[in-house]
């Protein structure tokens, strides 16, 4: 009886299905913005969009932060449930930050690194979602190929980041739309920065699982 008991204030299942239903939110935004990007003339929809999803995402913060106050036993450590669920959600807060500065500077002409910068996004959350599916069992090997592509990624984020402000610096007149665009394009490099954190913390537990 007392296994049993035990097993039910583990709420395991609960918090995988919490994962696995934010990285799936972390992946819409994620399209969202690749759509928001490639239609600037239809972006106070997609923000919109984006804005509810972020929106989501905090609930489902908030409810593992309820579920942690009433589990007793937790298979992976709680500090690393609380760490890694806040470094998802700020991928998706960050998504959110981006499309609503677009729709605050009201940007009108599309840009082709913006677009880049999207879609690699959209690339490191459904690799950080094929890793999700089994949070508390991740095999080592697994963690740390994603962890490597992951930080590739990552890399060519921050050369994309350089090109695009050299580019910006040296095509655009308006000095607004500079300002405008230099403010979106460092925040589009920060969400690759927080995708990267996520791994790190994956790879992290994966570690401490094979121990």
């Amino acid at each position: 009886f007392f296994k049993k008991y035990m097993f039910w204030k583990t709420n395991d299942k609960k918090f995988e299905q919490i994962f696995k239903d934010h990285i799936t939110n972390t992946v819409q935004a994620a399209h969202e913005l690749v759509r928001l990007f490639d239609n600037l003339r239809n972006k106070e929809t997609t923000v919109r969009r984006i804005i509810e999803l972020e929106h989501k995402g905090d609930e489902l913060v908030k409810e593992a932060h309820e579920l942690l106050d009433d589990t007793f036993i937790t298979r992976l450590d709680k500090a690393d449930i609380i760490m890694l669920l806040d470094k998802l959600d700020c991928v998706t807060d960050f998504i959110r930050a981006t499309a609503t500065r677009v729709a605050i500077y009201n940007l009108i002409k599309e840009r082709k690194e913006a677009k880049h910068f999207a879609r690699m996004v959209c690339k490191m959350t459904e690799m950080l979602q094929e890793i999700f599916g089994g949070i508390s069992r991740i095999p080592l090997a697994l963690a740390k190929k994603q962890s490597i592509a992951l930080k590739d990624l990552e890399e060519e984020a921050d050369r994309l980041l350089y090109y695009a402000l050299r580019q910006l610096f040296l095509t655009e007149k308006d000095w607004k739309s500079v300002i405008a665009w230099r403010d979106v394009f460092e925040n589009l490099e920060r969400i690759t920065d927080y995708c990267e954190d996520v791994i790190n913390i994956i790879n992290s537990i994966a570690r401490k699982e094979d121990l």
